[in-house]
This record gives C-alpha cells, sequence and structure tokens, in this order.
C-alpha cells in the first residue's frame, strides 16, 4: 500500500502492511449489515468506540480531529459488500492530499 501519511494523526493509509485509510483495521459482514472495526488509536468522536455497525447505504463521517477527515460509503459493488472511503488530510501550509479506498468486507466467522 502507498504511504501517503505519517505519524500525525492523518486519516490517509500510513505504512502499516494493513492499514486502511480513516483507521479503518476492517469491515464484516453481519447479517445485513457490515461492522466496521477501528483501529484503538482512532480519533474517533465518540473515543470509546472502536466499532460500529452500518446498513447498505449509509454515510458516515465518525472521526473527528482538525485537519483531517473522511466520508465512509457502505456500498454493494460487483455483488460485493464493502466500504468506498474518501479521506483527506488538509495540513496548513501544505497542499490538501486526498485519497479513496475500496476496502471490500469480510465474511464473518462462523461460530
Amino acid at each position: 500500500m502507498l504511504a501517503l501519511a505519517s505519524t500525525h494523526g492523518s486519516a490517509l493509509a500510513d505504512d502499516r502492511p494493513s492499514a486502511h485509510a480513516c483507521w479503518i483495521e476492517r469491515a464484516v459482514i453481519e447479517n445485513a449489515d457490515i461492522r466496521i472495526f477501528f483501529d484503538s488509536d482512532a480519533p474517533l468522536e465518540r473515543s470509546e468506540m472502536h466499532e460500529m455497525v452500518a446498513k447498505v447505504g449509509s454515510i458516515l463521517s465518525p472521526l473527528a480531529t482538525h485537519h483531517s477527515g473522511c466520508t465512509i460509503s457502505v456500498e454493494r459493488r460487483d455483488g460485493s459488500l464493502g466500504l468506498k472511503v474518501e479521506a483527506y488530510d488538509a495540513l496548513p501550509g501544505l497542499p490538501v492530499q486526498r485519497f479513496e479506498e475500496w476496502i471490500p468486507a469480510l465474511q464473518a466467522r462462523s461460530p
């Protein structure tokens, strides 16, 4: 994955091998919904919440930073459920960086 961000708290993907934009760890299909898991250091609006469930068609903006942001859309593409993630960094004095990523949702494990 292209390393587009440093450790300043960017919404863009960083250099961790499994990292996704917007601090998303993974997305898992749960019934007809998707459960989104965030990194434990994600700057979410509610800091105690590191996962959320969303329906297809939902548009979320769960992150709270001064210079970064993202929109997460729950979509179906080519018959698969996943997340369309649009992130940006607008640090003072630097050009705005934009990044878009498709994160396919994983099937939930059977108990």
